[in-house]
C-alpha cells in the first residue's frame, strides 16, 4: 500500500490526474483493512482538492468519517444540537487549558485517521460549507481530549480557544450561517 500511496501522491503533485485517479481506483480495490482504505480515501480527497472539486472532497471526507465512527451533522438543526453538545463537553476553564499539552499521544489509529481527515478538510469546508468549519475544529478538539494529542490537535485547540476567549458567541453565528 505504501507504493500506491506514494505513487498517487506523486501523480497528483505532477497534475497527472487521469493516472492519479486510475491508481486510486486500483489501490482501493486492493485494500484489505479500513485504515488502508482511509489512506486511499485521503488521497482521493486531496485529488478532489487539487482539481478544485471542493464539494466532492467534503462529501468523501464525511463518508470516510462515518466509516471511522465520527459523525458530523450537515443539517442546521443537527449542527446546532451537536454544537451545544460539544460546547458543554469541551467547557474548559482558563486554568485547565494548559493541561491539554499534557494529554497522552493518541493511540487509537482510527481516531487519529479521523483527525487527519478533519484536518485535511479545513480549507475546503471553510470555503464551501463554513457552517461546518467550527464543528469540525471542535470535533478535532473532542477527539484530542478523549483519545490524546496528535498533530491536528493544535489546530483544533487554537480555534476552540480563539472562538471561546476572543469571540464568545460569534461561534454560534459562524455555525448557524447558511452559506
Amino acid at each position: 500500500m505504501d507504493i500506491y500511496d506514494a505513487t498517487i501522491d506523486l501523480e497528483c503533485i505532477g497534475t497527472n490526474y487521469d493516472r492519479c485517479q486510475t491508481l486510486i481506483n486500483i489501490a482501493a480495490e486492493k485494500t484489505t483493512t479500513l485504515l488502508d482504505r482511509v489512506r486511499i480515501y485521503k488521497r482521493q480527497i486531496q485529488f478532489y482538492i487539487a482539481q478544485g472539486d471542493l464539494p466532492a472532497s467534503i462529501d468523501t471526507a464525511l463518508e470516510v468519517l462515518e466509516k471511522l465512527e465520527v459523525f458530523i451533522p450537515t443539517d442546521t438543526e443537527a449542527i446546532n444540537s451537536y454544537c451545544e453538545h460539544l460546547k458543554q463537553q469541551l467547557a474548559i476553564a482558563d486554568r485547565e487549558i494548559s493541561k491539554l499539552v499534557n494529554l497522552p499521544v493518541i493511540s487509537n489509529p482510527y481516531k487519529q485517521a479521523a483527525m487527519e481527515i478533519l484536518n485535511t478538510m479545513a480549507g475546503p469546508v471553510y470555503i464551501v460549507k463554513p457552517q461546518l468549519f467550527m464543528l469540525m475544529m471542535l470535533t478535532i478538539t473532542e477527539l484530542s481530549v478523549n483519545y490524546g494529542n496528535a498533530v491536528p490537535s493544535t489546530f483544533g485547540y487554537f480555534f476552540m480557544v480563539y472562538f471561546y476567549a476572543a469571540c464568545g458567541e460569534i461561534l454560534i453565528l459562524v455555525i448557524n450561517s447558511d452559506n
